[in-house]
């Protein structure tokens, strides 16, 4: 039990976590646009709003209502130990990298 009340505070912190693509500066060359949101939503607010719209398409296809929620419900879980990376926002070298390790297909 106290294993659960640890998960759950640490998912907590998930409504305290803003989505860091809302805001977001262009660095030496970046090609992204800046923008700022004011009040952009947090990550739980992104979570729950997915989860929803998951349900509705779900049910509106007789699709697996339950593996869609779930999923949608987990898919920014590390989010709470990492925070909201946004990898447009990483240095050119660090995506360069990234891409020619093939990070991105090693994780499908």
């Amino acid at each position: 039990m106290v294993e659960i009340l640890a998960l759950m505070m640490r998912l907590e912190g998930l409504k305290r976590t803003a989505r860091t693509g809302w805001n977001k500066k262009p660095g030496p060359g970046d090609t992204f646009q800046a923008r700022t949101v004011p009040e952009a939503e947090s990550v739980a607010d992104h979570s729950w709003s997915l989860a929803m719209f998951a349900f509705v398409i779900a049910s509106k296809l007789r699709l697996d209502v339950k593996k869609m929620v779930t999923m949608a419900l987990v898919h920014d879980v590390a989010e709470c130990i990492t925070g909201d990376a946004v990898t447009a926002t990483f240095p050119p070298e660090v995506r360069k990298q990234a891409k020619a390790e093939n990070v991105y297909s090693k994780t499908r």
